[in-house]
């Protein structure tokens, strides 16, 4: 299945720009190999990809439309979730070093958004989708086997996923409301949508938006307590958590430029100014904060995929075709 280039983009940044982003607990290190999960448009299709230190391979062939949404790496083991097109439905799938592992039969269209790997178990969250009829169910697989956390009839939808011990924490929405599940067991906070979970000692952190009944902002829950982190339009797609220390990415609104940026305890640090743009992912390693996104140049222009370091911007693509970064692991 073809989609537009200008028509995906939209979809990429309504539904998944998890994209999300599922990181371990470990920052105590500096520097690294940066691994990079995203897509490149070839003749319109989609590519699904990675980049190790901005070296790219790609995971699909361009036959069918594809992306990948999340990545995480353990040893020498890359793992990267996403879908590909089988020519009539998405199909779920998970790579594992390029090789890929169906979560669905391709009898509907399904998302892996995130991907969380502990030991010998890869847990996947993601979702179905009936695009027409706006029904959703969100899910988790372990090991390849589905578990359902909700199904309705609108918005419902598993962007990101963290494992601690034994407990699993899915963050996502559910009829138009935020919401994560922790083993499967629903637990509401007082927003629209959350896009990103990290669990910090006993404490759960999740990255979404509010909405005052105008307009939608950035925020974060600490134990579903929420944080408003802008009072422009924006929106949180990602958040990190070492020590003391919270990170979440994102971007906000003003007229037709996106201001990529992430905020530290509250505070934002500004990346970039783009006619289109957003951020989509944080690693932190030591005192090194990583950044993912994409942005045009100009009003129309093509997106490059990129990540910050430190702020200092690393082009994945050359922008002669679209390039979307979606999420980030350093090892």
């Amino acid at each position: 299945m073809k989609i537009a280039a200008h028509a995906t983009t939209v979809l990429l940044m309504a539904l998944f720009l998890v994209f999300n982003s599922c990181n371990d607990d470990d920052s105590s290190t500096t520097g690294g190999d940066v691994y990079v999960a995203g897509m490149v448009y070839h003749d319109g299709v989609g590519i699904a990809k990675y980049w190790k230190n901005g070296i790219a391979t790609d995971l699909t062939d361009g036959t069918n439309q594809a992306a990948a949404f999340s990545i995480f790496v353990v040893g020498h083991d890359i793992y990267v979730s996403g879908f590909e097109s089988n020519g009539i439905n998405d199909v779920a799938k998970c790579w594992e070093n390029g090789k890929a592992v169906n979560l669905t039969d391709g009898t509907a269209n399904e998302y892996a958004s995130s991907v969380f790997v502990v030991g010998s178990d890869v847990y996947v969250a993601g979702y179905e989708s009936e695009l027409d009829s706006l029904k959703g169910v969100a899910k988790y697989w372990k090991n390849g086997k589905a578990v359902n956390l909700a199904e309705g009839t609108t918005s419902t939808a598993a962007y990101s996923i963290f494992v601690k011990g034994n407990e699993v924490y899915v963050s996502g929405r559910h009829y138009g409301a935020a919401k994560y599940w922790k083993n499967g067991k629903a637990v509401d906070i007082s927003g629209v949508i959350a896009k990103s979970i990290f669990v910090s000692d006993s404490d759960v952190y999740v990255a979404g938006q509010v909405y005052d009944g105008t307009n939608f902002f950035a925020a974060y829950w600490k134990n579903g307590k929420p944080l408003k982190l802008s009072d422009v339009p924006s929106v949180a797609m990602s958040i990190y958590v070492t020590g003391k220390d919270i990170y979440v990415a994102g971007y906000e609104i003003e007229g037709n430029v996106t201001i990529c940026k992430y905020w530290k305890n509250g505070a934002s640090v500004n990346l970039s100014n783009s006619p289109n743009g957003s951020t989509t992912s944080i690693f932190v390693a030591g005192s090194d904060v990583y950044v993912t996104g994409y942005g045009s140049e100009e009003p129309g222009g093509p997106y490059v995929a990129k990540y910050w370091k430190n702020g200092e911007a690393v082009s994945l693509t050359d922008g002669v075709e679209p390039g979307f970064a979606n999420a980030i692991y350093v090892k």
